[in-house]
């Protein structure tokens, strides 16, 4: 099986789009929560720069390596990398609370 290989360029592309969308929906739901837009952009603007650069060293991780290009079908990859990368979000916000 050929193995993908992705650019940095386009995941860089890739963190930039999704966390665009995010930091619309998280502006969107904060400043419902906080009822203060100022501080919801504040919130927002922290976690979704930490977010974006996470995002970022997971698809640099997952390119550097052929985890499940042979062994699985092309649609376990990526269920796989969402959960893997879910995990990875869920720790570095504890990490970031306890800071």
């Amino acid at each position: 099986m050929k193995r993908i290989i992705e650019s940095p360029k386009r995941s860089l592309f890739k963190s930039i789009t999704y966390r665009s969308i995010v930091l619309m929906s998280d502006t969107l739901i904060a400043s419902v929560v906080t009822g203060q837009i100022t501080e919801a952009i504040g919130i927002v603007f922290f976690t979704n720069v930490f977010s974006t650069i996470l995002y970022y060293i997971h698809e640099r991780i997952w390119t550097d390596f052929d985890w499940l290009q042979e062994v699985t079908g092309k649609q376990s990859r990526p269920i796989i990398k969402s959960i893997s990368y879910r995990i990875f979000t869920v720790f570095s916000d504890f990490v970031l609370r306890g800071l």
